[in-house]
């Protein structure tokens, strides 16, 4: 059994490191559609990039939990919880939506840079 769980948490440390070694790719995904959402010329594509925003923060939310990156996921459900309320009302050129989306996004980089490169 030992023996056992010994193999089981190298696999997860394996895949903690995989995840970490992920999230500046996930990052640069969430900028893009950041910075559709500050470039879009039409409500349709304001809500859609909010949309891709949510939709890519939803995920790094769950992940992150899995593996133990507890502060990144925070920031990434505080983002996906302001796409959430936005997704359905945004309008192109909304300073206080692209404010709110900005300083999220720029709070998740900031915990995503200073992800410690191994969990407990």
């Amino acid at each position: 059994m030992a023996a056992e769980n010994a193999v089981l948490e190298q696999k997860l440390a394996a895949l903690r490191h995989v995840f970490r070694d992920g999230l500046g790719g996930r990052m640069t995904e969430i900028d893009d559609a950041h910075q559709e959402f500050a470039m879009a010329d039409s409500d349709s594509a304001s809500r859609a990039a909010v949309g891709k925003i949510q939709a890519l923060s939803h995920k790094l939310v769950g992940t992150a939990g899995t593996f133990g990156f507890a502060p990144v996921g925070d920031a990434a459900r505080d983002l996906e919880e302001v796409c959430v309320d936005l997704a359905g009302s945004v309008q192109a050129g909304d300073a206080e939506a692209m404010n709110r989306i900005e300083n999220l996004v720029g709070a998740l980089g900031r915990v995503v840079a200073d992800a410690p490169d191994e969990v407990d």
